[in-house]
């Protein structure tokens, strides 16, 4: 079987001199302002299609739920008949089915500080989960006493390398070199 060799990534020129650094560095800039606007133009269409098409949908929703609430309210009307005095879940129409299912239990808890305070003077404490977690914080406080223990590794000195281009914002007024006034 023939071996498949990785395609050499094309070679990158390399800047040649600190001139042409500040100009790809410009470069830069131009073509991430760029892209900020296309993003931005795209944005804005998005929004406009996206008013568009609610403002189509709202009256089929609107109908929707009047066809829905309509056809619950006869249901549970008739819900003992449907369900076969409750032997069965649903409900075939031939054009669709209806389902009543039970929601598994749960458990709503509004201001839990005062929650977990009553949980403890009522000895509750089994209803309570200790969470304990290990502090990033402080081992980087103590990198040397961190890096001995086992699974433990401190990275530092991970140097990363950025471009950030001159954000220059066009003015009120062409300069003389735009306008042709010299």
């Amino acid at each position: 079987m023939a071996r498949k060799t990785k395609p050499k990534a094309p070679a990158i020129e390399a800047a040649q001199s600190k001139e042409d650094c500040a100009r790809r560095i410009r470069a830069i800039g131009t073509l991430r302002r760029e892209i900020i606007a296309i993003e931005g133009n795209l944005s804005a269409q998005i929004a406009v299609l996206k008013e568009a098409a609610e403002a189509l949908a709202t009256p089929f929703r609107e109908r929707l739920a009047e066809q829905e609430q309509a056809v619950q309210a006869y249901c549970e009307t008739n819900k003992d008949r449907l369900t076969q005095g409750g032997k069965k879940k649903s409900f075939d129409f031939g054009s669709g089915e209806v389902k009543w299912r039970q929601r598994p239990p749960s458990v709503r808890i509004r201001g839990i500080p005062a929650v977990i305070d009553a949980l403890r003077e009522l000895g509750l404490g089994r209803f309570l989960r200790q969470k304990t977690e290990v502090d990033k914080e402080a081992m980087l406080k103590e990198p040397e006493v961190a890096a001995a223990v086992a699974g433990v590794t401190v990275v530092s000195g991970v140097e990363d390398f950025a471009i950030e281009p001159v954000d220059e914002k066009l003015s009120d007024q062409a300069s003389p070199e735009v306008s042709g006034a010299a």
